[in-house]
């Protein structure tokens, strides 16, 4: 089961590492850097901690003026 997008992430460069082997040595070089850096980063945001919720501004207030100039 995924527990975090992290694992897809995760997951996924454990994919790229493995088939790595299939690639010319000049571009396995890089793809093997691609991953480390991916990982990396992951690793990052891992250490942060849990996201903080997402704040909402409270709902507008009435004025009482327009509601008094909706009667009219």
């Amino acid at each position: 089961m995924i527990k975090s997008p992290i694992d897809i992430l995760i997951q996924a460069c454990a994919f790229m590492k493995h088939w790595a082997g299939l690639y010319k040595a000049e571009f396995l070089e890089k793809l093997l850097e691609g991953v480390q850096m991916l990982l990396s980063c992951a690793h990052r945001v891992m250490q942060q901690g849990p996201v903080a919720p997402v704040l909402q501004l409270p709902a507008p207030l009435e004025d009482p003026n327009d509601s008094e100039e909706a009667k009219d």
